[in-house]
């Protein structure tokens, strides 16, 4: 979590004007680890005591102004200890903090937007609560970004690599949609699985629930309901529809890999993603389809299969493997 998204959030949480989303994503970040657990408690703390300060103050300025030109004048001003920097410090970063407050309560204003990233390593799975209640579980090798004004003018994201999305139902005309290279995703609510890597053949998109429109930059389109996909052929550009089945949709999420006629090439991608490794493919094969279903086998078990398959070698040095016929 970004600094400024991270402070916005804690600020509405200490308000309540926090919804349900963002006080999970509060909580989370506290739970994440110690060190956010302590600076969150200094700053609850400061914010309690900062409730007990009369900001309503009408400082006799001019009468103080006088003193200390007298002061000055009658060299009566007296060095700062060296030991007093630290408490000078912490002052005025607490004066700091209440000016940050009391500007808010004066005007009530958020801080400006930005947008918010979210990033994965090869192998890591990450889950993301967004601001209107959606849930996204972001897979391996993969960044969702979202839209600065997310939940204010429209629930826009943009992904690249793959997620499954459960997005929640708003109000008639909010669509949320996912921006990848060269498609979108439309949707009112529903559950659904979106593979856009920039490196792959194609950009996928399944429905496990609901209905979604799925459009490609050059005007193709197909609503899909639940157990109905499409794949966006990026050479060709090709949007192509298909049935599927149901139960396999997103279910990377618990370590299983479907793979239902997809591109070879793309199959070994989405090995390199979820175990961290380089396959170099130096057989002809890149274009062919391949089905199958890894149930959490480990990477041995898999390559030994899909070499079985197509009467390959597999030629491994630590996370370097090479296919060869």
């Amino acid at each position: 979590m970004k600094p400024e998204q991270k402070n916005f959030l804690i600020h509405k949480y200490l308000t309540k004007q926090s919804n349900s989303a963002e006080n999970e994503q509060v909580e989370s970040w506290v739970k994440g680890s110690k060190e956010a657990e302590r600076e969150f408690n200094t700053i609850e703390t400061i914010w309690d005591q900062s409730q007990q300060v009369d900001f309503d103050l009408d400082p006799a300025t001019d009468t103080e102004w006088a003193k200390l030109k007298q002061q000055i004048g009658g060299k009566t001003v007296r060095p700062i200890k060296k030991s007093n920097f630290r408490w000078i410090g912490v002052a005025a970063a607490v004066v700091i903090l209440l000016g940050g407050i009391w500007l808010v309560k004066q005007f009530g204003e958020d801080p400006v937007r930005s947008p918010q990233q979210y990033a994965t390593h090869a192998g890591e799975i990450k889950k993301i609560v967004l601001a209107d209640g959606s849930k996204v579980t972001l897979n391996g090798s993969s960044q969702l970004t979202i839209d600065a004004d997310f939940d204010v003018n429209n629930r826009l994201v943009t992904l690249e690599g793959e997620a499954f999305f459960e997005v929640t139902k708003q109000k008639e005309g909010q669509n949320f949609r996912i921006k990848t290279a060269e498609t979108e995703v439309k949707v009112l609510g529903t559950q659904f699985n979106v593979q856009a890597y920039n490196n792959f053949q194609t950009t996928t998109v399944n429905v496990a629930e609901g209905r979604v429109e799925y459009s490609a930059i050059n005007k193709q389109s197909a609503v899909l309901k639940a157990g109905q996909g499409a794949v966006y052929h990026k050479q060709d550009k090709k949007l192509v529809a298909q049935n599927l089945s149901h139960e396999n949709i997103g279910n990377w999420q618990k370590g299983i890999l479907a793979f239902e006629k997809e591109p070879f090439d793309d199959v070994l991608k989405t090995l390199e993603n979820k175990f961290g490794v380089t396959i170099q493919n130096q057989t002809a094969i890149s274009t062919v389809s391949y089905s199958a279903i890894f149930d959490n086998e480990d990477l041995n078990d898999i390559l030994e299969t899909i070499a079985f398959s197509f009467e390959l070698k597999v030629e491994q040095k630590g996370k370097e493997i090479t296919l060869k016929k």
